[in-house]
């Protein structure tokens, strides 16, 4: 078969690389395969003869044997077409089976366009009395299938063209190969050409046209090169391969450098070399990549000798080829002189094993391996990488070592860490197991000391002697094996600080500090009493001690030494030797706890169930709400009486408080506050009011932090509130009565003053009066009457005149003085009578009281009406002046224009108090006056009413001794209503029936 390439053209002659023979460039060219097939393959003359004539049976005989599929057509005289005979290979090659298709027309036989193709290719055979080829293509499961279909028109005894011979050769191969050239040839990294062994060019062959025989010359003699790339070709033409570079000029690119392989084509006849193959790639980036890796070596190696780090070179066998200055550093040696000797010969003697068989598996393997070696006190990480020649040969080993000492003792140090904290763990358990620390100490300590890799491990307790010093005792040791026990040493029993010289661990670990030293470290009057001979054998190189706190307390402490090596302690063992001493001192205090717990529980039971404090938990999650039975038991409830939901413990709340009582836990259940507190009102089995204080906290929370659950405690201050209000009220009353007694002295004083002024007047008439008689009865007053009966007329007339009138004024005056005296002497009784406040029917009270005023009531054509009023605890006396004086006024002061109204009723107040209400529709107060009409000795508005102006005044003092209060709200034209507090009885909120009479008294009512 031939190869037909797409010629590379180019510009000019001179872009032409080699001007000799025929020149094709393979570069991303097409490449077809022309197979030329025969188109009667293995057919001979007589049996074309037969197949034209012969019947389909013995055309299917003829066909059978071939090497190819074969069929023949018959072509009627109306030219319709139709199978005479297949064979089986032509049936397994197109897919038609050979016995259906027999006897059928070529347009049943096959599929529309495969049909079609084979219809007209009959027709030009036929029309052209010549032979035709075409290609066909099929799909199948296996992939396309390719063809090749050649028709040869066979001729009848009549010499018209009878049948057709069609033979068909399987191409599927030969496409895929092309398929596969092609990609190859677009996708070569290097420019392939080919020249022929001719001395002049020619051209090469036109698209299309079959390519020419190559013709028989004798062999062409190499010629003398002038350039390498002549030189290289002449040597291949003379059939050796050869190779050269050179610069080409690239137009844009530039100069690039280009290698190229000649290789000789000896296909010919004899051996002969008909061309050569030239392979040219371009290098141009390869020799610069080599040019900088000469340099790269360069600094690499000045970099190799002059890097801090150890780096070697090995052979395959682990000997040394090269070194650098920090190899020569670690072995103290020159770099020259390691050259030739084995690298594990170089290492510690335990090692040497280790190191061999890391670098067979480097050099075994191929891979990279890394190991750890000690170097004295340093640590080495050994890294060995594998240097390849050809395939995976290791021809060297490039190693280097990285100084990890600080890294090594990390990781010993965190060892040593873990293995503390696994001890702590223990530490933990054993504590939480178990009532008192004391019985596992020794095991704790040496479990300890081993996580620590100490030689020994102590604990000592503090004390005070009997002077008050501070000293220590060591209550528990352990020595690691071959290491001498300290523990019973009588030395090291109440051995004090001070007189110790330990002044300075005393600071530091009552401060919480550690001690951390080695034994040169020490002060000297330190060491001289910690290691004393005979006290602690000789050797200790270290110690870290660690102070014990219980409870903030300083207890004591835990140590550890080193007895083999002065030891820097480092901070993450000191974090997990640390975390041992709070293990321990929580411990200890736990014992105390315990200890004071058991001590406590019988009276914090005593003070839970006979004490004013009564505990409660609440579940936020369900509602379920625990209230201790005393709890109950204040509120006159036995335990099983209350449920244990949220509903029941809000029912025993004062309707008003329920608001506030949710809140507060809403608060606490939020998380917003730590605490919360609030003061509750609750209702007594018999209606009493009940105050307590709730504090409540969270003391559970869910996995997301959120409260789940909540205790505190209930404390009954219903005294203590009392108690303040009676304060408060008396306070308030005090205050009252102080201002009102500047009031009533201003008042007193004026009201006082008015008679007095009156008297002094009209004595000064009677003075006048009695120097009028004086001079009347004079015998030497030459303007006196004559005689007896003139002087005695002149007298009658004074006296009857200006003395009868001056007496009268001062007789009124004093009257009224006497009158204002006896007022302020009954308020002033008022203020100390003792009160004795008991029940009152204040309802029938009210009645009693309008039955006596009801001829006024009748005369203002009034309607009183008393509703609602409970039973009250107060003086009855001082109870019926109340509301006697506001039952007189709302008659007296009633519109006499219009039909009056009063309304009497009573209402809940503040805390525990009653008001009644006196409400009627008169005349009303301007608010200027308001104030004034509980003054002594002041009335307002017409006064033509009978009064003394003091009713008022006597009612609010009442009111206050029994610490409630009066006053009054008014619209002048409307009327007036006035209020005063006072305490209910007892039994008013229970709905028992009153019992008058009965005592009630209170601290409120003092």
């Amino acid at each position: 078969m031939n190869i037909s390439l797409r010629e590379k053209r180019y510009a000019s002659e001179d872009e032409v690389p080699v001007r000799c023979g025929h020149l094709w460039i393979c570069d991303g060219a097409s490449a077809t395969i022309d197979p030329r097939p025969a188109i009667r393959p293995h057919v001979t003359e007589t049996a074309t003869a037969m197949l034209a004539t012969a019947p389909p049976e013995q055309v299917r005989a003829l066909l059978e044997p071939l090497g190819t599929g074969a069929f023949v057509i018959g072509v009627a005289p109306d030219g319709r077409l139709g199978f005479v005979a297949l064979n089986r290979r032509h049936g397994a090659l197109t897919g038609v089976a050979p016995g259906a298709a027999a006897g059928s027309s070529v347009a049943d036989a096959l599929p529309p366009d495969p049909a079609a193709r084979l219809e007209e290719a009959c027709r030009r055979c036929v029309a052209a009395r010549a032979p035709v080829e075409y290609e066909e293509r099929a799909d199948t499961p296996d992939g396309p299938r390719w063809w090749h279909t050649t028709l040869e028109p066979l001729e009848g005894p009549d010499g018209r063209i009878a049948r057709i011979l069609g033979t068909a050769i399987d191409r599927t191969r030969q496409r895929q190969v092309e398929q596969h050239l092609d990609v190859l040839l677009r996708h070569a990294p290097s420019a392939i050409a080919y020249i022929d062994g001719r001395p002049e060019p020619v051209p090469p062959p036109e698209a299309g046209a079959p390519a020419a025989e190559p013709r028989a010359e004798p062999p062409a003699e190499p010629r003398p090169a002038a350039d390498p790339t002549g030189a290289a070709l002449g040597e291949a033409l003379a059939g050796r391969q050869a190779s050269s570079e050179a610069e080409v000029e690239q137009g844009p690119a530039g100069r690039r450098r280009v290698h190229s392989t000649f290789i000789p084509d000896r296909s010919g006849e004899g051996e002969r070399v008909r061309g050569v193959y030239v392979v040219s790639t371009d290098v141009t980036d390869q020799r610069r990549a080599e040019s900088a890796l000469l340099d790269t070596e360069a600094k690499l190696s000045a970099v190799f000798d002059a890097a801090d780090n150890p780096i070697v070179l090995l052979d395959a066998d682990g000997t040394v080829v090269a070194a650098n200055s920090a190899t020569g550093r670690r072995y103290g040696m020159a770099p020259a002189e390691l050259v030739g000797k084995a690298v594990w010969d170089l290492a510690a003697p335990e090692e040497r094993e280790q190191i061999a068989a890391a670098l067979r598996d480097a050099v075994t393997v191929g891979s990279q391996v890394r190991y750890e070696t000690r170097t004295g006190d340093r640590y080495y990480e050994e890294v060995g990488s594998p240097v390849f020649a050809g395939h995976r040969t290791v021809v060297r080993l490039a190693g280097y070592a990285l100084d990890v000492t600080e890294r090594k003792q990390a990781e010993l140090t965190l060892q040593r860490r873990d293995s503390i904290l696994e001890a702590v763990a223990l530490v933990a358990s054993r504590f939480l197991t178990s009532p008192s620390w004391r019985p596992h100490a020794d095991e704790v300590l040496e479990r300890l000391g081993r996580a620590a890799e100490a030689d020994r491990a102590y604990i000592f307790e503090n004390a005070r002697d009997p002077d008050g010093a501070l000293i220590m005792s060591q209550i528990h040791g352990w020595a690691a094996p071959g290491t001498a026990p300290l523990i019973g040493n009588p030395m090291l029993q109440r051995l004090p600080y001070g007189a110790a010289g330990l002044g300075r661990w005393q600071t530091r670990l009552a401060a919480g500090e550690a001690v951390l030293d080695t034994l040169e470290w020490l002060p000297r009057d330190e060491s001289g009493h910690l290691f004393p001979a005979g006290v602690v054998p000789a050797g200790v190189r270290s110690l870290a001690v660690m102070p014990l706190f219980a409870g903030g307390d300083w207890w004591g402490f835990i140590g550890f030494e080193d007895v083999n090596a002065d030891r820097r302690w480092h901070k993450t063992e000191m974090d997990a030797l640390r975390a041992a001493a709070d293990t321990l001192g929580a411990a200890i205090q736990r014992e105390r706890i315990d200890a004071a717990l058991r001590r406590s529980e019988a009276r914090y039971k005593l003070a839970v169930t006979a004490g004013p404090v009564s505990i409660f938990d609440r579940d936020l999650a369900t509602g379920a709400m625990f209230l201790s039975p005393q709890f109950k038991e204040k509120l006159g409830y036995r335990d099983d009486e209350i449920g244990d939901g949220v509903e029941d413990w809000e029912r025993l709340i004062h309707p008003d408080d329920v608001a506030a009582a949710r809140a507060t836990v809403a608060a606490c259940a939020d998380g917003g506050v730590p605490q919360c507190e609030v003061e509750l009102r609750y209702r007594h089995r018999s209606g009493e009011v009940r105050w307590f204080v709730l504090r409540a906290a969270a003391v559970a929370h869910d996995a997301e932090g959120r409260p789940c659950l909540l205790a505190g405690t209930q404390t009954e201050v219903t005294e203590r509130i009392r108690a303040q209000r009676a304060l408060h009220r008396r306070s308030e009353a005090l205050a009252l009565a102080n201002d009102e007694l500047k009031s009533f002295a201003y008042i007193v004083s004026h009201d006082l003053r008015a008679p007095l002024i009156t008297i002094e007047g009209f004595v000064g008439e009677l003075r006048t009066a009695f120097g009028e008689m004086t001079a009347a009865l004079d015998p030497e007053n030459p303007a006196a009457p004559g005689g007896d009966a003139g002087r005695v007329a002149a007298v009658r007339a004074v006296l009857d005149g200006s003395v009868g009138k001056a007496m009268g004024y001062i007789e009124k005056a004093a009257e009224t003085m006497s009158r204002q005296l006896s007022t302020i002497l009954r308020l002033s009784r008022l203020g100390y009578r003792d009160l004795r406040p008991e029940t009152i029917d204040t309802g029938a009270l009210a009645g009693r009281i309008v039955h006596r005023f009801a001829y006024q009531i009748q005369q203002r054509r009034a309607t009183v009406t008393v509703a609602g009023l409970p039973p009250v605890c107060a003086d009855p006396e001082a109870l019926e002046l109340v509301l006697g004086n506001l039952l007189s006024n709302a008659v007296k002061y009633l519109d006499p224009d219009r039909p009056g109204r009063i309304d009497v009723w009573a209402e809940p107040g503040d805390g525990d108090m009653t008001v009644i209400r006196v409400r009627d529709n008169g005349r009303g107060i301007a608010e200027k006056d308001r104030a004034k009409v509980f003054e002594i000795f002041r009335r307002v508005g017409r006064s033509g009413e009978a009064g003394e102006g003091v009713g008022l005044t006597f009612a609010r003092a009442a009111a206050r001794r029994w610490g409630g209060d009066l006053w009054l709200e008014s619209e002048p034209g409307r009327g007036s209503t006035f209020s005063f507090t006072v305490p209910p009885a007892p039994e008013a909120e229970a709905g028992a029936e009153p019992d008058p009479g009965a005592s009630c008294a209170t601290d409120a009512s003092g």
